[in-house]
């Protein structure tokens, strides 16, 4: 039997106990992002060493009079290791009143992002080279990673490879018998750990991306390990989400969740809830 010394497949040192080199058996080229792999002892996050895996996240802005995928650019960049330590952070230039910033705007912006607060950044070619260094040969951990990728120009030979987690974590969709739809990053993240990681504005790509980092490394990984299915990275029906919280909809009832008391409040001013909301 092999004894893993940290339970998840890596040793202290961050690489694979097994094998410290990633199997070239299957090239990257061929490997869809939510592939079906054979089952089997070895766990599928650990063809990378852990200094390999990182997560990714990007608060987008939308252009004006721009349609299409064409018009969501990133405004924000944020990347972090599996120590939650931050590789790269920056912001993307965008001249003041080019992208929509304001109420009466049909999609307004995220992430702290204000109409004069990216004028000083990085033009987007200067950030886009430091991004590409950052991710080059990496396990990327993402939640909604497609979206976050084309709207930053990367190409598939950029980078190793892709996890979007939104592929495991998925719950019927009311809307479509028999289909599922994918979780948002803060419901994933109050299904782990009870917190609602973007209520307190703003938050930002580095801050979303530690949470995706640690959906990784605390829900996703060892929910693959309880259930056995560490070869196969979607779920396998291991795990059903249909009860998980839908944040947005205890928004609407205006409802805050007291975590000393384990349930959803409306108006609770308990020492928690005052430095929370």
């Amino acid at each position: 039997m092999v004894v893993r010394r940290n339970g998840n497949g890596w040793d202290r040192r961050g690489r694979n106990i097994k094998s410290l080199s990633r199997d070239r058996s299957h090239p990257l080229e061929s490997q869809p992002q939510c592939e079906l792999r054979p089952g089997g002892e070895e766990a599928w996050w650990t063809a990378f060493r852990k200094s390999d895996v990182v997560a990714l996240d990007v608060e987008k802005v939308n252009l004006r009079n721009v349609k299409g995928v064409a018009r969501v650019k990133p405004g924000k960049i944020g990347i972090v290791d599996c120590n939650y330590g931050t590789i790269f952070e920056s912001d993307v230039y965008h001249r003041p009143g080019t992208f929509l910033d304001g109420k009466k705007d049909s999609a307004g912006v995220s992430g702290g992002i204000t109409r004069y607060s990216l004028e000083k950044a990085p033009e987007w070619m200067t950030v886009k080279s430091k991004v590409k260094k950052a991710i080059d040969k990496k396990l990327i951990i993402t939640v909604a990673g497609q979206g976050d990728l084309s709207c930053i120009d990367i190409e598939r030979d950029d980078y190793g490879e892709l996890f979007d987690v939104q592929c495991y974590y998925r719950r019927p969709n009311p809307d479509v018998s028999g289909e599922t739809q994918p979780m948002s990053l803060r419901d994933i993240y109050f299904y782990h750990f009870k917190e609602d990681c973007q209520f307190q504005k703003p938050h930002n790509a580095v801050t979303d991306a530690i949470c995706t980092m640690r959906i990784f490394l605390e829900g996703y990984i060892p929910l693959k390990q309880k259930s056995g299915l560490v070869g196969v990275r979607h779920n396998m029906g291991e795990v059903d989400f249909s009860d998980a919280i839908k944040l947005k909809d205890m928004d609407k009832l205006q409802e805050r969740f007291c975590k000393p008391n384990n349930e959803f409040r409306v108006g609770c001013q308990c020492e928690y809830c005052e430095k929370m909301y």
